[in-house]
């Protein structure tokens, strides 16, 4: 005699932006001695069969009442997936059990939430972890609390991924963000304010805890404390997503007292929302143990307190830089001979290129040692120009194979004027070329050699008056409309 019994259990899986119910069915089949009418062990067969596409994996297998050949007591078959840390997979175990309907709604209910987790996009045994330690998400309230967190995410375009990563993290945030049902408008909230898709996954990503919080005592009081101290609306977002922590701040205890300070050491009032905008971190350090130690620093170096507000100004991410990091950087300025009143003025003149890795200082260091200055002789530019480090190795050979090549001049007369490096190849040093060499050639210029300096150096105002207005056409040429004239090159 062949018996078949069938159970279809609920399954989860993502499809067309939402999680989706569908129902797999598991088909039992299995042979009764004719003679005794009772299953045997060694001739039962199991088979399950699942919905094409099914992405959840069975944990426990619904119970199917059958007799044992030992006993007409009937029992319970069970099938059961466990992993086995030392084979590194799961291995299915058979066995005959005695629960109650109750216990097999139990685990079918397990079986559903797993599904659930799966589809979401945690790992099986990710899934399995979050279930033990939280036992709450085997709850069905738990699914139907979450849909919506998880159709509001979906509205803004950040999809399910964040949920994911919070219930691998922190199930017990998500505990409270569904418990505080505040998401909906926190998510429209920080749209409103500007923030697109990336940088409100940012926002999550950092600080999933903003979804617990209030809007009208958190979010709305951050936003207005951050346009009055001169954040711009438009900036916003960037400042938020860069520094979502501001978010839970309470200005008057954590923000206040550190603009407090920036003021205290020279930093402008009108400064203050350039810089918050351009490194928003900088106030998420602290004073005592990050800030201050590095202004000892500098002031040991020679640096006066009084000027710590114009570093600040110039390159706010100077106190969010690493101390060592810093230290190092001084070394290696100091090993090329920028020592005592140079290596003040790079810190207060050029402080932004502290912010290049020592590789790329190296690099640029060798790259000028390349093109024939002697260590002492790039010490001197970098006295004068110490950014000319931080351009590429195409942008600099490109200006010295044009001042060698095409304007007829020894590379090492850029050391009667290191500004040189600085300039623009295309929008100033071959413009100026350009016009000079069409003025010599129509004879508006004497025949003669012309410093470096009169060529590129002077203030486009002057550089207009002094020779571009020698002659109508000389605009032109200025302006490459003409840049074939007398065949002039460059």
């Amino acid at each position: 005699m062949s018996l078949l019994a069938n159970k279809r259990s609920v399954h989860w899986r993502w499809k067309s932006g939402s999680l989706q119910k569908f129902h797999s069915q598991f088909a039992y089949g299995f042979h009764a001695d004719p003679q005794s009418g009772c299953v045997s062990g060694h001739n039962f067969v199991c088979t399950l069969v699942f919905a094409l596409g099914c992405p959840s994996v069975v944990n426990a297998a619904p119970h199917l009442p059958i007799c044992s050949r030992y006993s007409s007591t009937p029992r319970l078959f069970s099938l059961q997936r466990i992993w086995s840390k030392s084979l590194g997979r799961f291995n299915h175990n058979f066995s005959l059990l005695a629960i109650s309907d109750a216990e097999h709604d139990a685990a079918t209910d397990r079986e559903a939430s797993l599904s659930f987790l799966i589809a979401l996009g945690l790992k099986e045994e990710r899934a399995l972890k979050v279930t033990q330690t939280y036992p709450e998400v085997l709850l069905r309230t738990f699914q139907e609390n979450l849909m919506p967190l998880l159709q509001a995410l979906e509205s803004t375009g950040v999809g399910k991924q964040p949920v994911c990563r919070i219930l691998e993290r922190n199930p017990s945030l998500m505990m409270r963000i569904l418990e505080r049902n505040l998401f909906e408008e926190n998510l429209e909230y920080l749209i409103e304010c500007g923030l697109t898709k990336g940088q409100l996954e940012r926002v999550l990503r950092i600080y999933p805890q903003f979804l617990t919080l209030s809007k009208e005592l958190n979010l709305e009081p951050t936003v207005a404390f951050l346009l009055k101290i001169g954040i711009l609306k438009g900036k916003l977002g960037k400042v938020i997503s860069l520094s979502p922590y501001y978010l839970g701040y309470r200005h008057e205890i954590t923000l206040v007292p550190k603009l407090q300070f920036l003021l205290s050491v020279g930093v402008k009032k009108e400064h203050l929302g350039k810089i918050i905008t351009e490194q928003p971190s900088i106030l998420c350090h602290s004073i005592t143990e990050n800030i201050t130690p590095k202004m000892n620093f500098m002031e040991k170096l020679g640096v006066e307190r009084k000027r710590i507000g114009e570093i600040i100004t110039r390159y706010p991410a100077i106190f969010t830089t690493n101390i060592e990091t810093l230290k190092q950087k001084v070394e290696f300025f100091e090993n090329k001979g920028l020592v005592g009143k140079e290596l003040v003025n790079l810190f207060t003149l050029h402080p932004d290129i502290l912010g290049r890795s020592l590789d790329s200082l190296e690099a640029g260091y060798e790259v000028l040692k390349s093109i024939g200055f002697s260590g002492s002789e790039v010490c001197d530019i970098l006295k004068g120009h110490p950014t000319v480090l931080s351009c590429t190795e195409s942008t600099v050979r490109q200006k010295f194979d044009f001042l060698v090549n095409i304007m007829n001049r020894p590379a090492k007369e850029v050391l009667k004027f290191t500004s040189f490096v600085t300039y623009s190849l295309e929008g100033r040093i071959k413009p100026r070329h350009r016009v000079f060499s069409w003025l010599v050639s129509q004879g508006l210029l004497p025949q003669r050699e012309y410093a470096l300096r009169t060529i590129i150096g002077g203030s486009e105002k002057y550089f207009r008056k002094r020779f571009v207005n020698l002659h109508p056409l000389a605009a032109s040429v200025y302006e490459g409309e003409q840049g074939d004239i007398q065949g002039v090159s460059g």
